[in-house]
């Protein structure tokens, strides 16, 4: 699923930057013999910019909630205390919620956990080359077809 949306987003941001292709080639024509960057034209791509990091964020926000819904099915409580000792390793100290700041300790076990597992998915499993690396381990286990 996370693939999937990858590839959209890319094809997203592909067909945006199609729509200013013959545009780009005349401002970039025109900037080589030294005018300059017509502002209309940079506010346009700064806007187009905007709105694909906007769409991202919002696809990786619902990513990382969806696959953090799954994986606290899937996940073994020793697996859980594993990325929970992970994190607490890669971020020098455990994870709580600000209300829990000033008594780490006091913080719900799930919470810390799902801060954790978290960090994770966006750190390690939405990383693109792990996403072909999933990919390739789920082909290679798949029943061979006859």
């Amino acid at each position: 699923k996370a693939r999937k949306v990858a590839v959209d987003l890319n094809t997203q941001d592909d067909a945006d930057l199609a729509r200013f292709a013959a545009e780009t080639a005349k401002v970039r024509t025109a900037a080589l013999t030294g005018e300059s960057v017509p502002d209309e034209f940079e506010k346009k791509i700064n806007e187009m910019r905007r709105v694909a990091v906007a769409r991202r964020a919002t696809a990786v926000r619902k990513t990382t909630l969806d696959t953090l819904a799954d994986l606290r099915e899937i996940l073994t409580e020793s697996q859980k205390t594993e990325i929970e000792h992970i994190s607490e390793k890669f971020f020098g100290g455990k994870r709580v919620p600000k209300e829990y700041a000033k008594k780490p300790a006091d913080a719900p076990k799930e919470i810390v956990q799902d801060l954790a597992i978290t960090a994770y998915i966006e750190n390690v499993l939405l990383f693109d080359r792990t996403l072909t690396l999933l990919e390739a381990m789920k082909a290679a286990a798949a029943p061979k077809k006859p």
